[in-house]
């Protein structure tokens, strides 16, 4: 290993180049060029299928389309669950895939399954409904931008027919740029040409509304009809007559009376009723309560989403120049690279204050100066952090850092080399990313950060290796290469055990392991680059150093001074103190190691069974906490609520909102006619509406807390909103990977009858035991599917009066159409394109049913005028606004929400249920429970985290057992998980009980255990063991070398003290901002940092005094084992 190193030295300049060309083409061609999203482009493996059908009611939409698609779908392999969702007028189909599978092949043949049943599915206007399928994934539902065009106020504002022509417009110029995907336009209302009836003209002239049509749509037409030659050329020739204006339509011969009479249609409608109307079930959209049209913007998955901004910002003010005097505003909502800069730049912050803590920690253990320099740079290095947080200047903040290197640098080389090996590292990775195609964002930043602190521990152990050997001497180049040489292994093995520690989360399936696939790989890659800048490049810079620059400032104080400086002289006598102790005293070492863990195993424990009790644990748990960038406000008005209705509501609200000023709100987008749950999925309904409501900035909030702000907020909402049949619901809106209600109960089976019972009595019991002294305190806003109703008029048709008079069931049902939706009888030219032509009722009649039963349906064969009321009676009846089936059955969900203050997790819900449940099941045969949502995710996420973390104790334990050839050695290193687990509890736990000694000294967000604190876990098992491997190996050489048993283990742990002190307070620096919310607090990655830290403070303490005891009873055990084996054995003693 010795050759190597000097012969990689003695390469100086080909390792120069290399390094110096590996940062200048990261620096100024994959940086520049690199994909920025927020979060990793994945797909969730989920197909929509959503169609529409006109007039149907849901139990028809069942039957007749989701039960078609469904049964088209029945035995296609790879499906994981199959759901329909029968509402008025639309079917909406969810298939989710069996994860990690081929998604793009099986949306192939599930579209063509689908299609090749259309023929099956209802003729609506002369052709077969038509299935819209939608792939899912992460643009879909976090889009880059949204553009919205609303009307200037005036005296004749643009209605909404020009701004959708605004919008449509604004699409194509902005799907020509480069990096947009696709622009969705919302809020479009698609429209249609309505002729309207007049009922005292119809029954005047003795004309049914069928004979109408008829005549429409044997007119309007344009067919071609061949081609002639003529002397000029090749002719084709054309029957031209569309309907072009209302004056092609009023002009159709509907009748010619025997006197030669000419009754036409304009003698039948109303000339001025009819016009161009939207068509029902249209989504509105508004901004800000003033209504609007939304162009929203999708990248390209390899196009950086800041550039892509920048591009389409510039694309409108080019559109907004081309008017004159233009009568409209553009608003900007949903700004997806809002979160980008602040989530990245809480992120990039805290890597550069990490960087500055790292240099100041190398500077005051390697420097060895006096007091005064170390406050002098500790008081400097706090100045700078100080700057840094108060200015938002990037060059204020590369000045910061650059002098405060610079300092460090001519003080103690050594820092920053160390933390140079992190830029590199960092750059190589970026730019493999890049060659990859991967984008940069928050998980992958995170994943930087973590392994920044792992990254300098091998620079660490190289560097402070060489300096002892320094210390004791020896020539530049031979201390540089026995240094590396006798630290290589370990540090390979190190880096190893890290990186098998994060690989196998790989395993983890579904989107919720694609969205942190990155974090393994990003460390990973960093964790390779890094070896080889530790190992190779380092070595030769600290030579080089030295040669062009002169002795290390600190290595020569050293020298001339002849020892440590007083801090680490000190740290060492009380740490022999209490490792000769602990030595001495092994079982109480042991005993107290082992108190501690069974500690934070009751902290546990205790927390996982408390809410069983009514009491609040101390560790609560949260599968992935959303950040409160976006909150999403739901809006239901009462059944029977026009959407007209809904829109006015909600554009006054969102008016409300949008007047508490842009620092506390920044948009408000309203979708009257629609809402969405919590897994992305549209609900279509009238009476429904959804807000997203945009918070601005974290530097241009007037408020600190904004979970505190949404509470505020939902209380006004509910206190000036709700009431005479309308309810409001305030939550944050879903930012990461899909989980769903952290409630979510489905009832399901083949018995109706039960499947309703148990809902109801399920249903009851939760709101009954929601209250502060209930078994589900914090349960809120819990909700069925069943809650929304219709009524429908039925008309109950007496056939033997129908057949009297000789009117068809055909007649009667086309009658009824035309009374509501109107008869589709053809196309109406427009000149941006051809929209329905229907025939209809007016509403006065349609909406009075008394009128409607008087309107005049058809003349009998004795001329007789019939009435509709003659055929039959209506009856009101109440039916459910929307049918709900998975995986071909009846289901009814159950959902809700916890509040932030509640002691409750999802998994705690679903215990307390199923012990609801298990004594009642035999009460409901035919029906049965299952849990969905984040209990589903967190369930699933952690089984195979869990698998994660036994893949890589076994790996770690290979890479181990390989190099120290021992089966017991390697446990002793992998105890140190146990004390990592410990720390991470406890450091936890700890926090929690001072929240709930102290209310509100710690913030609730601090204690939660997330999917991210798992992840810091099975992370930890892989580094933890990294300073009880380079300890071990120090131990056997000693014992080679011939000490003592206690000896040798004393002078390997003083030996390794400092790296182990060093590496461990690196790491922490690391990760210490993003765990004290420096500049800002993150919910979704302050967790994480949090477990880090706590876990690696205390396995670093139990290496340094708790595996020496335990190495010393392990080696007393196998000299005495040898000496018992020889004594019986005699003849194989190579002595005797």
């Amino acid at each position: 290993m010795q050759g190597f190193i000097r012969a990689a030295i003695g390469q100086s300049v080909v390792i120069n180049v290399i390094f110096v060309g590996l940062i200048l083409c990261a620096v100024t061609i994959a940086v520049p060029n690199m994909a920025v999203d927020r979060f990793p482009n994945i797909a969730f493996g989920e197909v929509e299928i959503t169609t529409p059908y006109p007039g149907g009611n849901p139990e028809e939409v069942e039957s007749l389309v989701t039960r078609e698609i469904e049964d088209a779908l029945r035995d296609m392999q790879d499906i994981e669950w199959i759901r329909g969702s029968s509402r008025s007028g639309r079917s909406t189909v969810r298939v989710k895939f069996d994860d990690d599978t081929d998604y793009s092949g099986l949306y192939d043949e599930l579209r063509l399954r689908v299609l090749a049943i259309q023929n099956r599915l209802p003729v609506v206007n002369d052709r077969p409904l038509q299935p819209r399928f939608n792939l899912i994934d992460v643009d879909e539902w976090l889009p880059l931008i949204q553009v919205n065009i609303t009307a200037t106020p005036g005296p004749s504002p643009l209605d909404q027919r020009a701004l959708s022509l605004l919008g449509e417009d604004l699409r194509s110029r902005l799907e020509r740029l480069p990096g947009v995907k696709k622009v969705d336009l919302m809020g479009d209302q698609p429209q249609q040409f309505e002729l309207v009836l007049r009922p005292d003209a119809l029954q005047r002239h003795g004309v049914d509304i069928n004979q109408v049509a008829a005549a429409l749509r044997a007119s309007g037409r344009a067919e071609p009809a061949g081609s002639i030659d003529t002397p000029l050329g090749e002719r084709i020739i054309r029957v031209e007559n569309r309907y072009r204006s209302i004056d092609d339509m009023a002009s159709v011969v509907v009748r010619r009376d025997g006197d030669g009479t000419l009754l036409t249609v304009g003698d039948l409608v109303n000339l001025t009723a009819s016009t161009t109307r939207p068509i029902p079930g249209s989504v509105r959209q508004s901004i800000s309560g003033r209504v609007s049209v939304g162009a929203k913007v999708l990248k390209t998955p390899r196009s950086s989403a800041l550039r892509v901004k920048d591009a389409v910002v510039a694309e409108v003010d080019i559109f907004v120049a081309g008017f004159d005097e233009p009568r409209f505003e553009i608003i900007y909502s949903e700004d997806n690279t809002i979160e980008i800069r602040d989530g990245m730049g809480v992120l990039a912050q805290s890597l550069l204050l990490s960087v500055v803590l790292v240099m100041v920690l190398l500077f005051l253990f390697l420097a060895n100066r006096s007091r005064r320099w170390n406050v002098s740079l500790m008081a400097l290095g706090l100045g700078g952090v100080l700057v840094m947080l108060s200015s938002d200047s990037g060059l204020v903040t590369a000045l910061c850092i650059g002098g405060l290197g610079t300092i460090i640098l001519l003080t103690c080389r050594a820092a920053v080399l160390a933390v140079s090996g992190v830029v590199f590292s960092f750059l190589g990775a970026l730019l493999i990313f890049w060659i990859m195609g991967q984008s940069l964002n928050e998980i992958t930043l995170l994943g930087f950060i973590l392994v920044s602190g792992i990254i300098v521990d091998d620079a660490i152990i190289v560097i402070e290796n060489i300096q002892r050997h320094r210390e004791q001497g020896k020539p530049l180049l031979q201390a540089a290469v026995d240094g590396c040489a006798e630290v290589f292994l370990p540090v390979v093995s190190a880096a190893l055990t890290t990186a098998f520690a994060f690989l196998p989360m790989l395993m983890m399936t579904g989107a919720v392991g694609e969205f942190f696939a990155l974090v393994p790989i990003a460390v990973t890659t960093a964790l390779l680059i890094s070896l080889v800048e530790a190992l190779i490049i380092l070595p030769l810079h600290v030579v080089e150093g030295e040669r062009l620059l002169g002795p290390d400032p600190a290595l020569k104080r050293l020298r001339t001074q002849g020892g440590e400086g007083a801090f680490m002289a000190a740290l060492r006598r009380a740490y022999d103190r209490l490792l000769r102790y602990n030595l001495h005293h092994p079982k109480a070492c042991l005993s107290g190691a082992g108190l501690l863990f069974v500690i934070a195993l009751g902290i546990l424990i205790y927390s996982s069974q408390a809410p069983r009790y009514g009491r609040a644990p101390i560790i609560r748990s949260e599968f992935f906490p959303e950040d409160l960038s976006v909150l999403m406000l739901t809006m239901r008005g009462p059944m029977g609520t026009s959407i007209t209705a809904t829109d006015e509501r909600g554009r006054a609200l969102a008016g409300s909102l949008h007047d508490m000023g842009r620092n506390r709100i920044l948009t408000v987008t309203t979708f009257a006619g629609m809402t969405l749950d919590t897994t992305y999925k549209p609900v279509f309904a009238n009476n429904r509406a959804v807000m997203m409501v945009k918070l601005p900035p974290r530097g241009e909030r007037d408020f600190a807390d904004a979970r505190a702000w949404m509470h505020e907020l939902r209380s006004y909402v509910r206190e000036n909103w709700s009431g005479d049949g309308w309810s409001v619901e305030l939550r944050p809106a879903p930012t990461g990977p899909p989980t769903g209600m952290p409630v979510n109960v489905r009832v399901s089976g083949s018995n109706d009858t039960a499947i309703s019972a148990l809902a109801d009595d399920l249903f009851a019991w939760m709101q009954q035991e929601s209250g502060a002294d209930g078994m589900l305190p914090g349960v809120s806003d819990l909700s069925d599917d069943r809650q929304d109703t219709a009524q429908q008029l039925a008309f109950q048709i007496d056939r033997q009066r129908a057949s009297i008079y000789g009117v068809s069931e055909q007649q009667i049902g086309s009658f009824l159409v035309g009374a509501s939706e109107g008869l589709y009888v053809g196309e109406f030219r427009r000149h941006d394109g051809d929209i329905p032509l229907r025939l209809r009722l007016p509403e006065a009649v349609s909406n009075d049913p008394a009128a409607l039963m008087d309107v005049l349906i058809v003349d009998d064969a004795q001329g007789r005028a019939l009435r509709f009321a003659d055929l039959g009676t209506l009856e009101i009846t109440t039916i459910p606004a929307n049918r709900e089936r998975r995986d071909f059955q009846r289901t009814i969900t159950i959902t809700g929400d916890l509040d932030a203050g509640s002691p409750l997790s999802a998994s705690h819900v679903v215990r307390i249920i199923q012990d609801w449940y298990r004594p009642r099941a035999a009460q409901y045969p035919g029906a049965s429970l299952a849990f969905g949502g984040e209990a589903e995710s967190t369930a699933r996420s952690y089984q195979t985290l869990a698998m994660a973390f036994v893949l890589a104790l076994v790996l770690i334990y290979a890479v181990l057992s390989a190099q120290f050839q021992s089966f017991v050695q390697p446990l002793l290193i992998l105890s140190n998980v146990a004390f990592s687990f410990t720390g991470v509890v406890l450091l936890m736990g700890g926090l929690g009980i001072l929240g709930q000694v102290f209310d509100g000294l710690i913030r609730p967000e601090r204690t939660l255990f997330t999917v991210n604190s798992f992840i810091a876990i099975i992370g930890l098992s892989g580094l933890v063991v990294n300073g009880g491997i380079v300890l071990m190996d120090f131990i056997n050489r000693r014992l080679r070398e011939g000490l003592d048993d206690e000896e040798a283990i004393i002078t390997a742990a003083h030996q390794r003290l400092r790296p182990i002190i060093l590496t461990t307070l690196t790491t922490m620096a690391g990760l210490l901002p993003m765990a004290v919310g420096l500049p800002d607090f993150s919910v979704t990655w302050g967790p994480f940092a949090t477990s880090f830290i706590g876990g690696l403070a205390v396995s670093s303490a139990m290496t340094l005094l708790v595996l020496p005891p335990l190495v010393l009873i392990f080696v007393r055990m196998r000299r005495s084992a040898q000496q018992a084996w020889l004594r019986y054995h005699p003849a194989s003693n190579p002595q005797a």
